[in-house]
């Protein structure tokens, strides 16, 4: 009797540590899924004010632009949203499209790419 109460007890630990490594997967796949839609929001919106100033290769100076003081709500809702984005890096790639980076929480670096269509995911 003793043997299939430490039986039971042994299959519902191993029960347990099943579950709470699922609901570390499905937190994981959360964070992933809210950062993917952060950084289409950013790049989208990094997109839009490249556009209305002076083009693509000059975007990372676009927050900076003393004389685009219309612009600063815009760039402090952009730094809200890089801030869930960790070790994040912009690049201005040959065609003229932007290419945003991140560290994703397992460690490897997702991207996105916005070229003359919609944003573009690269794992």
């Amino acid at each position: 009797m003793l043997l299939d109460y430490a039986m039971a007890t042994a299959l519902g630990c191993a029960g347990m540590a099943g579950l709470f490594h699922l609901a570390g997967e499905v937190l994981t796949l959360q964070n992933q899924v809210f950062q993917y839609g952060a950084a289409e929001l950013v790049l989208r919106e990094v997109k839009t004010l490249a556009h209305l100033t002076h083009g693509t290769e000059h975007f990372s100076g676009i927050c900076s632009e003393s004389s685009l003081n219309e612009l600063s709500f815009y760039c402090e809702v952009l730094d809200g949203w890089l801030t869930h984005l960790p070790n994040h890096r912009f690049e201005t790639l040959g065609d003229g499209s932007i290419e945003l980076s991140w560290q994703l929480p397992d460690g490897a670096r997702g991207s996105l790419i916005t070229g003359l269509g919609e944003a573009m995911r690269h794992p």
